[in-house]
């Protein structure tokens, strides 16, 4: 109760104040008020009141105190003196951390408060890093009051001639002493009592054969019982009333559902004196694993059946047995399939950011319950919000349906499937492939524009149980969002994580600074960082601040320079153009430079303001066809040329027409399908520009009429179109438009040939062409076409050949096929008629020899055949080909079976097709 001043300040004084102590007695809820004092503080002229005062001692614990187990202790380490000593605490060789909720403070830290308990024994210190002769040691030892191991006594009725137990256990330390108490007269053995009917056995109390009396001369009565030691007591009242009843049912279990694999308890309880003893029947008890708990004081009996089965079910007797009677109560059992829920196929399931993801969950229960789900997200019903956004899905058939998985959504999910009577329940653990988190802070800690430097501070967390942990952070910048618009450019160089990170609280920090390289005529107002995994790149984050830095002239020049003519009297001039960060300074733009190749003429120069243009056209004074000029392009801005000479590269003027026409173009050769030519050798020096080829034009007359009438049909005519390219080992290329009727198709041969063969044309057809030189941009005028006519060929084969097995007309026949057939495509010369051979095939699919295959002839209008005197139920093939005076077409062919014999062919049939 006593206060301590540390150290007296002038603020301590207070005045028309008082000093009070006061006492309370909360029982008696009595509050008395003690002296009244006040402190007056004077200075010491010899002293300022800031000197330092050495520490001594005011108030401090005994060395070994005792702390009561469920109480509040508080250890005591008082010092005066100025500077104020604090100290540390520490409990068995460790610091007290001031974060440690088991542990409060009170006095400025002088005062250790804690909660009692077994675990806070031990050694405290208190220690004084600047007064190491004032630290201090506590041996703390933990007692405790007296306190009921299970509950004080219950009250019991019994009957005459019994055997009554009381127990009074109680724990404590030191232990205590019990001692019992009858109708408040302490129970004590003496030696000349040899009535006594009773024996206390540590904390038990026995009372046998008891007998009913009054006026206490009985054993019914109110007991007492007291634990005790030094920190206190417990007292309890008990009574045992002395009854004579018959056992009377008050419940039993009547009718109990249960699962299979559920352990059941069945209870009946009975009023009786004295108490019953109670047994259990059934048919089916027997073999089921069980155990009977007997009658409590409350005359309450259980019986337990572990993990039913199927055959637990039925009905069961509890019969409840005294010496005054029996009385009986039933239960019935049935019994219900378990509700089951098959697991996931893996407990650990990958799925990448974005990607829907679908979790099923159908039960398996009894058809007389009714089953409810449940999903847990780590053990968390769904958050209302993700289900209203659409974010959680649930269906019909009670699976989950993350949409739009992301990070965040890693978790165990866990869907529970609940009857009446049991549950069940399945888990698996999500984990999300994504890209990082947002970097978590970023700010421009540094701007130098003499370096063309700029320093970001960064700082990035994540989950340390994130699959996919984060391995760069990159920065961003944009160099002038009025030129270059909203385009952001990366730095090159990243900072590794694995470098700079560090663990803690289950979270992955990274902390570092990226060094990033500017370029003069820097307007760099916006910079942004961004995290990147094995997944790819996270949301970027703005840098507060930005930086400029001063201009310069250009120190490069455009890339890729190229320049070409399309005309003889122009030089169209191509470049990269250059980005942004390589301007270095205002009004950039591109001087263009030319003058004649191989000459020592003056420059001229044209300028192009647009920073943005890839190339410009340089228009001459006049028109020199292919003319070699030397070409420069170089980058300029408001404070000069670049610092880097630029290279010159070499293009040529357009080439124009050729303006020459070959001579001497004549046919020396042709067969049914090519045709060879000849013509004048030519001298390059008469073909202006670049004198790449001659290209030989040709086409046929239009169709003559000799195929077939469908041929004419657009859809058939559009099947011919082709594009084909036929390269040849005397170096000619055939290339064709569009199709082989009318359209004009050409060949292209090297400059030094003098003759050329053509191929791909149309049998028996009249064909023109003509012979024309070529530059690296235009063709020159051809000569006039000559014409000439390819010789017969072969027809194309026969279309919708079909074969149909038939009966004879007679038994002379045997068997007969009947075969029709559609003229060729193309008849490639005089048709003279269609042979057909008829050709035996064996078992294994194999045909005679073609030599020896009989051959029937039709005129050229005959396109029907009936072939007779065949096998019966046998396999033929039947070749059909077109004759012209070339000789025979390319075949076609189809395989038939020969009726069986005697069986009649359906002629309608045939006729109704066929007719």
């Amino acid at each position: 109760g006593t206060i301590y001043f540390h150290h007296i300040k002038e603020s301590d004084f207070k005045p028309n104040r008082y000093y009070t102590c006061t006492a309370e007695n909360t029982k008696l809820r009595d509050y008395k008020f003690g002296n009244q004092f006040r402190l007056d503080v004077t200075k010491n002229r010899r002293r300022a009141l800031t000197s330092p005062i050495p520490p001594s001692e005011q108030y401090v614990n005994q060395s070994s105190p005792i702390a009561l187990e469920g109480n509040t202790h508080k250890l005591h380490c008082f010092f005066s003196g100025y500077p104020e000593p604090k100290p540390i605490w520490r409990y068995n060789g460790f610091d007290i951390l001031e974060d440690d909720s088991r542990y409060t403070y009170e006095s400025y830290g002088k005062t250790l408060v804690f909660n009692v308990s077994a675990e806070t024994e031990g050694i405290y210190e208190c220690i004084f890093k600047a007064h190491p002769n004032l630290d201090r040691r506590f041996d703390v030892v933990i007692e405790a009051a007296p306190y009921w191991t299970t509950g004080p006594p219950p009250n019991k009725r019994t009957s005459e001639g019994e055997d009554v137990t009381f127990d009074c256990s109680a724990n404590g330390k030191p232990a205590p002493v019990i001692s019992f108490f009858k109708n408040g007269v302490e129970m004590k053995p003496r030696d000349d009592d040899v009535n006594r009917n009773w024996e206390i056995t540590g904390s038990v109390l026995t009372l046998k054969n008891v007998k009913k009396g009054i006026a206490g001369s009985g054993d019914n009565a109110v007991y007492q019982c007291k634990a005790e030691n030094k920190h206190g007591y417990l007292w309890a009242n008990f009574y045992l009333n002395l009854l004579a009843f018959k056992p009377e049912l008050l419940s039993d279990p009547g009718e109990i559902e249960a699962v299979i694999g559920q352990n059941v308890t069945l209870s009946c309880k009975f009023f009786a004196s004295p108490n019953v003893n109670i047994t259990w029947d059934s048919a089916v008890l027997h073999g089921l694993r069980h155990h009977v708990v007997p009658a409590d004081a409350d005359g309450e009996g259980k019986l337990i059946i572990d993990a039913v089965g199927q055959d637990a079910e039925g009905e069961y007797t509890c019969t409840g047995t005294n010496k005054h009677g029996t009385e009986k109560g039933t239960a019935h059992i049935i019994i219900r399939e378990a509700t089951r829920l098959e697991p996931f196929e893996r407990p650990l399931e990958k799925v990448l950011a974005g990607q829907r993801l679908e979790l099923p969950c159908r039960a398996e229960h009894d058809e007389n319950l009714e089953v409810t789900y449940e999903w847990l997200v780590n053990g968390k019903p769904l958050i209302e919000q993700y289900i209203q956004s659409g974010h959680y899905l649930i269906t019909d058939k009670n699976s989950l349906i993350i949409t739009n998985p992301a990070r965040y959504d890693a978790a165990i999910y866990t869907c529970i499937a609940k009857t009446a009577l049991d549950s069940a329940e399945k888990s698996v653990q999500i984990g999300v492939d994504d890209v990082p988190n947002p970097v978590h802070m970023a700010f421009l800690t540094k701007c130098d524009d003499t370096a063309q430097i700029a320093s970001i501070n960064f700082e990035y967390m994540e989950d340390i149980d994130f699959s996919a942990p984060i391995k760069e952070i990159w920065a961003q910048y944009q160099i002038d969002e009025e030129t270059d618009g909203v385009v952001w450019l990366t730095h090159p160089h990243p900072a590794l994580a694995d470098s700079l990170q560090t663990i803690g609280d289950n979270q992955r920090i990274v902390k570092g600074t990226i060094d990033v390289s500017l370029r003069p005529f820097g307007k760099v107002l916006s910079f942004s960082r961004f995290g990147r995994n094995d997944f790819g790149d996270g949301a970027p984050t703005n840098v507060n601040g930005g930086c400029i830095t001063p201009a310069r002239v250009p120190d490069r020049n455009p890339e890729s320079v190229s320049a070409t003519g399309t005309r003889p009297e122009n030089l169209i001039v191509f470049w990269k153009p250059m980005s942004r960060e390589d301007w270095n300074g205002r009004n950039f733009h591109y001087i263009i430079r030319y003058r004649p190749a191989g000459s020592d003429a003056e420059w001229k120069e044209e300028i192009v303001e647009d920073p943005y243009s890839d190339r410009h056209t340089i228009e001459l004074s006049v028109e020199e066809p292919f003319r070699p000029y030397e070409v420069q392009v170089r980058a300029a801005n408001e404070n000069g040329t670049s610092n880097v000479s630029p290279q010159s590269v070499e293009g040529r003027t357009g080439e124009g027409d050729p303006g020459f026409t070959p001579t001497g173009f004549k046919l020396i050769t042709s067969d049914s399908t090519s045709a060879t030519f000849e013509w004048d050798p030519i001298d390059p020096q008469q073909v202006q520009g670049n004198f790449t080829g001659i290209k030989i034009i040709f086409w046929p007359e239009e169709d003559e009429g000799e195929s077939s009438e469908d041929e004419l049909e657009t859809g058939n005519i559009a099947r011919l179109k082709k594009h084909s390219v036929l390269r040849r080992s005397t170096g000619e290329v055939l290339t064709s438009q569009t199709n082989m009727y009318g359209e004009k198709r050409n060949v292209i041969v090297a400059p030094n040939k003098k003759s050329a063969t053509i191929f791909g044309l149309q049998p028996n057809s009249v064909n023109y062409a003509q012979i024309a030189v070529m530059n690296g941009q235009n063709d020159g005028t051809p000569s006039d076409p000559i014409s000439f006519r390819t010789k017969e060929g072969v027809p194309t084969p026969v279309r919708n050949l079909e074969a149909y097995p038939m009966n004879g007309r007679d038994e002379r026949e045997n068997a007969v096929v009947a075969i029709r057939w559609d003229q060729p495509r193309h008849y490639n010369g005089r048709l003279t008629g269609y042979s057909v051979e008829i050709c035996s095939v064996n078992a294994d699919g194999l045909m005679e020899q073609r030599e020896s295959c009989p051959i029937r002839k039709t005129q050229p209008g005959e396109r029907f055949l009936r072939i007779s005197n065949l096998e019966n139920d046998s396999k033929y093939r039947f070749i059909v080909y077109g004759n012209t005076n070339a000789g025979r077409g390319d075949p076609n062919s189809k395989d038939v079976m020969t009726l069986p014999e005697g069986i009649k062919f359906f002629r309608k049939f045939y006729y109704r097709k066929h007719k």
